[in-house]
């Protein structure tokens, strides 16, 4: 159930990780799929705090339905997930404030990605508008259930983007589109309870590495999704934190 958003105009990157659950349950030894438990109507919140890129922000997805579509052929459940949020940066002398709005798709039976449109809204002195369109080859899923120390798996997709963009400037829509292959590798190094704004929770501490960088993404059982993840960007040379901030 994550659709991660990709902000990228010359100064941002935002990446969108449901960071916080409705009602923690019990942690087990081996972390089991939310698929059972989760239902129309849950939400996550979480605050961006990325001092490295000037964004200071908050971003809530909420499961808004279900329904049934074809993927690769195939009828298949799926839930409807819509996001939103709002934020500030400040980088290289240019400071602003953005607004991100979206909806996504997930298969149900394991949450995999399949897709998303997501519109982003950066005002400084001027106004940029960038709607991206992505689509999976597969239902892309990030938690491969059950999770234990010492699981490994690899993801292997092509992901189709459509881009455009546009400002207050120049109103004519500029329109890309890409088809890039991703094979990431991921491990369940450990397991330790991770202390974030909103709490202390035990989480499975799941690293993957592709071309564009490495990340360790902190699930917890107890709020069925990730309390924390920790990115290094190659592109950006540098490091951007998410930490769960309140529930």
């Amino acid at each position: 159930m994550r659709f991660t958003v990709r902000l990228a105009v010359l100064l941002l990157a935002i990446f969108s990780i449901p960071l916080a659950a409705p009602l923690p349950g019990i942690a087990h030894a081996d972390a089991q799929s939310p698929s059972a438990t989760i239902a129309v109507g849950d939400w996550w919140t979480y605050n961006l705090q990325d001092p490295g890129v000037g964004i200071s922000g908050t971003i809530t997805q909420t499961l808004t339905g279900s329904l049934v579509l074809l993927v690769n052929g195939v009828s298949t459940p799926c839930y409807r997930e819509t996001i939103s949020g709002t934020g500030t940066f400040v980088r290289s002398g240019l400071s602003g404030t953005f607004t991100e709005t979206g909806t996504g798709y997930v298969r149900q039976s394991d949450l995999g990605a399949i897709s998303s449109n997501v519109t982003i809204v950066i005002t400084a002195g001027f106004t940029l508008t960038q709607n991206t369109y992505s689509n999976n080859s597969i239902p892309v899923v990030n938690e491969h259930f059950p999770l234990y120390t010492g699981k490994t798996w690899v993801e292997t997709y092509t992901t189709t983007n459509k881009v455009t963009t546009f400002t207050s400037i120049n109103p004519t829509p500029t329109i890309t589109t890409s088809n890039n292959y991703t094979s990431q590798l991921y491990s369940v190094t450990g397991s330790s309870v991770i202390s974030v704004t909103a709490g202390s929770y035990l989480a499975y501490d799941i690293h993957s590495t592709n071309t564009t960088g490495t990340q360790d993404a902190y699930y917890s059982p107890q709020v069925e999704n990730m309390v924390k993840r920790r990115l290094l960007l190659s592109e950006w040379n540098g490091t951007i934190n998410h930490n769960t901030s309140r529930l």
